[in-house]
């Protein structure tokens, strides 16, 4: 886990409740040095997505399936570009 990144989002979103959990950093992938991030040392990427919220009758939940759409996007990008790549 990224401490920094966990705490950004722990205070903001969730009352501090989440924990991190590491491996050894050997078992880590250089997931870091994926091309399409844009700092390196905090790897993390805001993308601005304007879409309509929905939710479904059965969920009181709201879902925007065009975050889905990009999230998916960067997802299947990062696992086809680092397939390779080596552990630390």
């Amino acid at each position: 886990s990224n401490m920094s990144i966990l705490e950004l989002f722990n205070s903001a979103f969730y009352a501090s409740q989440l924990m991190h959990s590491s491996r050894p950093q050997q078992e880590i992938p250089r997931l870091t040095e994926w091309g399409e991030l844009p700092n390196k040392e905090v790897p993390i990427i805001f993308h601005n997505v304007r879409y309509k919220e929905a939710r479904t009758q059965r969920n009181p939940s709201f879902f925007n399936q065009g975050e889905v759409h990009h999230v998916v996007r960067y997802c299947v990008r990062l696992v086809e570009d680092v397939r390779d790549v080596e552990p630390r």
